[in-house]
């Protein structure tokens, strides 16, 4: 030993490759031999270098593993004072050999622990290019499974961590098959005196302190020691409706929150708890409760086929209240972490409360600060909404010297990814101000992203605004799409970003904002996008006293702002073009009531044929009815049906029409075998909602109304891409009407859910008028949608007030 002072230590990395731990050991062991400490470095991937460049050969892979140990424990033989084990050690048994013969030559042992970057950044770090001929070229599938593993493994470093056999099993290699094997077995825990865990923000500031922390180690006692081994990890997160599902039951994943607990390294958590002030707790109810109890014990696939708007009343039932917090306090206490639960209920006033949210999220770090063990803390962006995910990426930065982490989750099926948020992230606290709401800006930023415009079509009809700016990231085109529903003096322009890097967004709002006159109106919405995006937009925000930034609540019709805490109900709309063009289509058919003047001329027919339901489904199963069906369609085409003391016939524009012996005026017309085929139910449904229309209740109600793929020209005779019996708007939400006058099929449930998605968004309402019963498996499918209600043509006759509850609940309007 070269300084008594120093004890021998083993130092094991263990890192998934493209994290810079190789340069990293090459930094600490110029730093050990400046201090006068004999070093060496032990990789397996040193004897697949070939002329500089790395070539892999999977066949002499165990060979060169043990001569790697080989040289490793010679030089623990020789009593080099630090030996370096520079492999990946993602699996506890890899590293086993290392330190067991760590332990049989006394030496300590020390894990460099590397947590994964984002995995575009380990695939960029495989690129072998003049300046890294030595890259490794792995590829993207073996990345994700090393990450998986990283993260599957990582808590067995600590010694109190519960062992679960469906995660920490042992996989050995089968040199005949060329895959790894499931032994069945228990896997142990790494074999560490002390961990040193790098975050992928940390790593140029590490290239100058890691070796520090390593000497400090080197001298440590053994008591110094063991405190630096218990350090403590704390996530402080808010819980959301997923993570609710799921300890519900509803979900096929752990949610994000305990996804994260299963796969970091944590020692202790805050959970904040949103408690809604003005929900009462009788909401679940015993009856739902008892219910719900009989669920929840029930096989994973069961309780997945429960109806969704069953489950969707559970939820709501239950959520942000006291008997919530104990569900979910219940769940994750039953998944037997050992990870000590503060939980922390937090009264808001409304759901992007900032200022109560920013309360809750110093408490919490309060918490965590308030112990005195030396600690880690992690926030969690990805639970909860925007306004909670801002709030935590401003106190990882407005408090940089506690060295905060951040990390965020889109697939709760995955382990979180740090974030690297720039340092200089940091704006003036939210101020609340005085002031009413705007009605209108000189210019407004809009936030897009990839799902749908409908919030920034939204934002164009709520407020006027001379000029719009769309930022965007670069997958996505959907901004020019918005251009025909501006107002033609109005310009508009596009800004690229990354939407994974809120420093770009924040730049980008920053520099509009910058280029624009200090005394204009600025509105930012901050609606579409990611959350990072949100955190960027809404950081550049406040540093502009006028720049309003605000966020549509689509549901729910409202607009927040966020400065005010402001909440103002959406203006609405009165056409349902706009629903189509902001997602890409025209209007290639208006369907306006007056486009056929028959229409009216036969409504009293109509509404004859709504009471004749028996005979006319019995019309429908003849082999005449059934074969003209292919051809009725077409302008004139005669026919001459006959059936149970009934006939219809076509001839030219003349039509004739005797039910059981009664003779029905029929107008002239040319589309009577549609007519009488369903355009009839069509005709009825515009004719039941046409009161509602008149009342202004709702607006722009059409029928049969067509469209095509904006800036493609439909040839003659080429079909619409989109077809709808009946369309209307309440101001809000578009509906759509699909009828059948026949039986219904599992595609015309399928249709309509098609059509309130692509062109309608997440609040789009479907309904399903049909003539005759539903099949039990299709009643079921609808009973279970939360945008699609069933109603049969006789349930009109007996409930008047059927379609008003429908459309305006809760007696809205």
């Amino acid at each position: 030993m070269s300084d008594s002072k120093y004890h021998k230590t083993v130092i094991i990395n263990r890192a998934v490759s493209g994290s810079g731990k190789t340069t990293l050991s090459r930094c600490v062991t110029d730093a050990l031999q400046a201090k006068g400490l004999t070093v060496t470095i032990h990789s397996t991937d040193e004897f697949f270098m070939q002329d500089g460049r790395y070539v892999f050969e999977l066949d002499k892979l165990n060979a060169y593993h043990v001569k790697n140990l080989a040289n490793f424990t010679a030089d623990l033989k020789r009593g080099i004072d630090v030996v370096i084990c520079d492999n990946m050690n993602l699996l506890p048994w890899q590293s086993q050999p290392y330190t067991d013969a760590a332990r049989k030559y006394h030496y300590r042992i020390i894990f460099l622990n590397f947590l994964p970057r984002e995995l575009e950044k380990h695939l960029a770090a495989q690129v072998v290019t003049e300046e890294k001929p030595d890259a490794h070229g792995l590829s993207k599938e073996l990345l994700e499974r090393f990450i998986q593993n990283f993260h599957d493994y990582n808590d067995l470093l600590c010694r109190s961590t519960v062992r679960d056999i469906r995660r920490h099993r042992v996989f050995v290699w089968n040199d005949v098959d060329k895959k790894a094997m499931d032994t069945g077995d228990l896997a142990q825990y790494f074999d560490a005196d002390a961990v040193v865990t790098i975050h992928p923000n940390e790593y140029h500031d590490l290239k100058q302190t890691l070796a520090d922390k390593v000497l400090k180690l080197l001298v440590a006692s053994n008591e110094e020691l063991k405190r630096h081994t218990s350090k403590k990890h704390y996530l402080l997160t808010w819980y959301g409706i997923t993570d609710l599902r799921a300890a519900l039951g509803l979900e096929p994943t752990d949610g994000p929150v305990l996804a994260a607990l299963r796969t970091g390294n944590y020692t202790d958590v805050v959970i904040l708890g949103y408690t809604n002030p003005n929900k009462s707790e009788e909401g679940f109810s015993s009856a739902l409760r008892t219910e719900w109890e009989k669920l929840r014990v029930e096989p994973l696939e069961t309780r997945l086929a429960y109806p969704r708007n069953k489950a969707q009343v559970m939820v709501d039932a239950v959520c942000n209240t006291e008997a919530g917090h104990t569900i979910f306090r219940n769940f994750i206490k039953e998944a037997r972490l050992s990870v000590r639960v503060k939980f922390v209920p937090q009264v808001l006033s409304h759901l992007n409360d900032a200022r109560a949210i920013d309360a809750a999220a110093r408490k919490a770090l309060h918490i965590a600060l308030s112990d005195e063990d030396e600690k880690d803390i992690t926030c969690f962006l990805s639970p909860g909404t925007p306004v909670m995910a801002y709030t935590w990426a401003m106190v990882s930065r407005m408090n940089p010297n506690l060295n905060l982490r951040v990390i965020a989750s889109s697939d709760p099926r995955k382990p979180p990814e740090e974030i690297d948020l720039p340092k200089d992230l940091v704006a003036p606290p939210i101020i609340v101000k005085p002031t009413s709401a705007p009605t209108a800006f000189d210019v407004i930023i809009h936030l897009l992203g990839t799902d749908t415009n409908l919030p920034q079509y939204f934002s164009i009809v709520q407020f006027p605004a001379a000029r719009h700016y769309f930022i965007t990231s670069s997958e996505s085109r959907r901004a020019e799409l918005l251009r025909p529903l501006l107002p033609q003096s109005t310009t508009m322009e596009t800004k690229i970003v990354n939407a994974f890097i809120p420093l770009a967004t924040r730049k980008a709002v920053a520099a509009i904002i910058q280029s624009l006159p200090p005394t204009d109106r600025i509105g930012v919405n901050l609606t579409g996008g990611t959350k990072l995006m949100f955190a960027g937009g809404l950081n550049a925000s406040n540093e502009f006293p006028n720049a309003e930034p605000f966020y549509f609540d689509i549901k729910q019709h409202n607009i927040t702002f966020i400065r005010t805490g402001v909440v103002l109900p959406f203006k609405g709309v009165t056409t349902i073009d706009g629903f189509f063009i902001a997602n890409g289509y025209t209007v290639s058919k208006a369907g306006y009531w007056q486009d056929k003047l028959v229409r009216e001329e036969r409504k009293e027919l109509t509404l004859k044929l709504s009471s004749k339901l028996q005979l006319l489904g019995r019309l429908y199963q003849t082999q005449e009815f059934r074969a003209y069906k292919t051809t009725y369609w077409k302008p004139n085409a005669p026919f001459d049906f006959q059936w149970r003391n009934s006939r219809a016939t076509l001839k030219g524009n003349k039509a004739t029409l005797l039910l059981e012996g009664e003779a029905l005026a029929v107008p002239d017309c040319t589309d009577f075998g549609d007519y009488l085929g369903g355009g009839w139910l069509e005709e009825y449904a515009y004719l039941q909602l046409r009161p509602f229309l008149k009342k202004g209740q709702i607006f722009d109600l059409r029928i049969g109304v067509e469209v095509f793929p904006a800036g493609k020209q439909q040839q003659p005779g080429e079909m619409p891409v989109g077809e709808f019996d009946c369309a209307f708007t309440d101001g809000k939400r578009l509906f759509m009407v699909e009828c059948k006058a026949g039986v219904v099929k599992q595609e015309h449930i399928q249709k309509l859910e098609n059509n309130l998605k692509t062109y309608g968004g997440i609040a789009a309402q479907g309904i399903l008028l049909h003539a005759f019963p539903l099949d039990p498996k299709h009643k079921e499918r609808i009973s279970s949608s939360t945008s699609i209600r069933a109603v049969r043509v006789n349930e009109l006759a007996t409930d008047p007030n059927l379609l008003e509850n429908i459309l305006i609940p809760n007696g809205r309007r």
